[in-house]
């Protein structure tokens, strides 16, 4: 039985002058971490990307041994500041700037196979996936590390689907100028891509909604963890400096390390900020996770046989005032945490069935055992958002199914659409 149709009818700019031009060499020795910052700022978040750069700078990280890359795309709307280029630029992290420096110390680099030469204002476009594949086949191919890891930086909306019926802005890597995104599909590609298949060993949504099931079920395969909030989080999102500084106290620099370095930066930032959370996911166990979550489904559906219970869930979940992630707005989509949702409807159905107990604390425990780490700024035990509904035009609940939320319904449909049909429509 599919739950979800039980329920429902139907988010001065230079380097300095004695910087010259870094140009990769193909000799350099082989580094513990290469980290891609990939940041989508053609947007409203164009000044939250110029100081998250100057973060990053101000950080002690030392550089010999985690070599930081960030591409940046900027919008010749929103901020004036540095000089005022726009257009897109690769720089090769340097750090300890000081306070007091109004430059960037980091050095502008050069990527062919992009198009990206020094002195040029060279416009790409960072939702195209093309772009995001370059980026990774190219600072694995010019800067080897024992460990590569990737943040994707800027706005985010989970799990859309790629379809043209599907509005492209629910989606990451938004882009003002073209209006365009990347789906969480088109994500997975390009990760694949750019990587030939090498797993990375750490992804990073410094993103609204980058910890959903949806999310870390697509990117398993391309990922050894994966941090990021279920929820909004605040324009400036993370803090750099504080990342970077606890990653370099690390001495084995592991991917635990800078996951814990991402969890502890972020609760300390975020710890007076409602409703702030993260968590981080070990893509290990991911499998195990979502056969439970359907197993659990299907039988929770087939225990909803009436009208009035249907009716009893929904209201709880839609009232619930913690534990449930939205803009808000008419056609957002609503997330509610996964702890949530699975104490919610064993709440509601309440049955004396020892198997539906059993599957019930054996799915509590894959949860547990993919996010291992989360953090939560009130009393929520926040750990991963699933899609639950689309708000309606009177703020209520929609009773459309986007379509890319219907197993068949339209093409390139997001892993979680295609295997849980103990769930989805």
């Amino acid at each position: 039985m599919i739950l979800l149709s039980i329920f429902f009818i139907s988010c001065n700019f230079f380097p300095s002058e004695n910087l010259l031009l870094f140009i990769p060499n193909q000799e350099k020795s082989v580094k513990e971490w290469s980290i891609l910052v990939y940041m989508a700022g053609d947007n409203d978040l164009e000044s939250a990307g110029l100081q998250d750069l100057c973060e990053m700078e101000r950080s002690l990280l030392n550089t010999d041994n985690v070599q930081v890359i960030a591409i940046f795309d900027r919008s010749s709307s929103y901020d004036y500041s540095y000089d005022n280029w726009s257009g897109t630029r690769m720089y090769l992290l340097n750090t300890k700037r000081n306070a007091s420096e109004t430059k960037l110390i980091s050095q502008q680099i050069e990527c062919p196979s992009l198009g990206l030469t020094n002195g040029t204002d060279y416009k790409l476009e960072l939702s195209s996936p093309y772009v995001l594949a370059k980026s990774l086949s190219f600072i694995i191919e010019n800067y080897p590390s024992k460990k590569v890891g990737l943040i994707m930086w800027g706005h985010g909306t989970g799990w859309r689907s790629s379809s043209s019926e599907i509005n492209k802005t629910k989606a990451y890597a938004f882009d003002s100028s073209s209006q365009t995104s990347m789906s969480l599909q088109e994500l997975a590609k390009a990760i694949e891509d750019g990587t030939s298949g090498r797993k990375l060993d750490f992804i990073g949504f410094d993103t609204c909604f980058g910890s959903e099931i949806e999310v870390v079920y697509e990117l398993r395969n391309h990922s050894s963890y994966i941090a990021g909030s279920p929820g909004l989080i605040l324009s400036e999102g993370w803090n750099y400096k504080t990342l970077f500084d606890s990653f370099e106290l690390c001495s084995g620099k592991t991917q635990v390390d800078l996951c814990n370095s991402v969890m502890n930066s972020f609760s300390q930032y975020y710890k007076n900020t409602e409703d702030s959370s993260i968590s981080i996911s070990n893509c290990a166990f991911t499998d195990e996770l979502i056969a439970s979550f359907n197993d659990f489904c299907t039988l929770s559906g087939s225990k909803i046989t009436t009208t009035e219970k249907r009716d009893e869930f929904i209201k709880y979940v839609w009232n619930l005032s913690e534990g449930k992630y939205t803009h808000g707005s008419e056609n957002d989509d609503v997330y509610i945490d996964i702890n949530v949702f699975i104490n919610a409807m064993y709440k509601i159905i309440l049955d004396n069935d020892a198997n539906y107990y059993e599957q019930y604390k054996n799915l509590k425990d894959k949860v547990q055992k993919v996010v291992f780490k989360n953090w939560n700024s009130g009393n929520v035990d926040a750990s991963m958002g699933i899609y639950f509904a689309t708000v309606s035009a009177t703020g209520g609940i929609s009773s459309i199914f986007p379509s890319g939320y219907i197993k068949g319904k339209t093409k390139n449909q997001i892993a979680f659409v295609n295997d849980v049909e103990g769930y989805v429509p």
